[in-house]
């Protein structure tokens, strides 16, 4: 009877991090330079070492943690998940943070969602906690570094075809706007903007955001540009039963996620 070939599953997610240049007096990471998945592809060796670090830490004979071994929410995925272990992939010029799965059987959309949901647990508590916690090293400066999946965002899923080309696993549904307070940005269009560009690539909306903001850059006055970033995030001024009047056609593509 021949051995049923492995299914190798990448999910990948939004990186972020705060970067703090040497002899900098910062000593509040709110005051670092927020960092990223375009602005991290430069520091991925070094990244790529501490998480590799981070998951052999503690672990019999240096051997890399296995997540699976630490999930009890369902007895099927355990059964079908053989391996999960962690890394960062660059890809279309941006470093993701990368759960590599190695499975027995393929997991249905419904497994998924419930393997995201651990994730998103382990970056925030358990895993990912330890990683936030010890600076990395880089020219210039150190790194803290967050792999993350918020509201208004999703895992990008990609399943390894035998011949090791990747294929998107399944389409993925158009991520809803994210939510933007106006109230404590003073009236400073800029710092609304600025908001508003990190929160839509957060929610993996980088090409509506660069859109976004080509187009407050080119409005007349600053009611006008209120209005056109109230339309890509939700704010007190966005309209919930309009689409945004002006959709773009984009060429498919697989899209960004960013923190």
């Amino acid at each position: 009877m021949p051995i049923k070939e492995k299914i190798e599953v990448e999910m990948l997610s939004p990186l972020m991090a705060e970067f703090i240049p040497d002899y900098s007096d910062i000593v509040d990471l709110d005051d670092a330079e927020p960092l990223e998945g375009p602005d991290l592809v430069q520091y991925q060796p070094s990244i790529a070492e501490k998480v590799d670090e981070i998951n052999r830490f503690g672990m019999p004979d240096n051997q890399p943690c296995n997540l699976i071994d630490y999930f009890n929410r369902n007895k099927d995925i355990k059964e079908k998940v053989e391996r999960i272990t962690m890394a960062v992939k660059e890809q279309d010029g941006v470093l993701y943070g990368c759960a590599n799965l190695t499975l027995r059987e393929n997991l249905t959309p419904e497994e998924y969602r419930v393997v995201g949901q651990y994730l998103r647990g382990q970056y925030s508590d358990g895993w990912g906690e330890s990683l936030e916690q010890r600076e990395i090293k880089v020219d210039g400066g150190e790194l803290y570094l967050h792999f993350y999946v918020g509201a208004g965002s999703d895992f990008q899923i990609q399943v390894k075809a035998p011949e090791n080309e990747m294929q998107e696993q399944q389409p993925k549904p158009n991520p809803s706007r994210p939510k933007l307070k106006l109230l404590g940005h003073d009236g400073n269009i800029f710092s609304i903007l600025g908001d508003a560009s990190r929160l839509l690539r957060c929610a993996g909306m980088s090409e509506q955001a660069n859109e976004m903001a080509d187009r407050v850059h080119k409005s007349g006055n600053y009611y006008e540009a209120l209005g056109i970033i109230s339309e890509y995030v939700e704010t007190e001024l966005s309209d919930h039963r309009e689409q945004r009047r002006t959709p773009r056609k984009e060429v498919p593509k697989k899209e960004d996620t960013c923190r």
